[in-house]
């Protein structure tokens, strides 16, 4: 059975005077953290639950408590 995993993100990078509070961090699961981190992924956050992903070819997804959405033009 596979661990499911939570890691704390910081939304503005520690190392670019980004603080370790809860304003500046986000949940995301192992995956979506090795996305971001070594595969050119990006996201900001909209509004707390809100966030906003860009994959490195465009493709934009809109992530909600409710679900997510691919805003990409078609």
């Amino acid at each position: 059975k596979k661990s499911r995993s939570c890691d704390l993100d910081h939304l503005t990078a520690h190392t670019r005077t980004g603080v370790t509070c809860e304003c500046n961090l986000a949940p995301l699961c192992r995956h979506h953290h090795q996305l971001k981190t070594h595969a050119g992924w990006t996201y900001q956050q909209l509004t707390p639950g809100t966030f906003l992903w860009q994959e490195p070819h465009g493709q934009t997804m809109l992530v909600t408590p409710t679900g997510t959405r691919d805003l990409t033009d078609p």
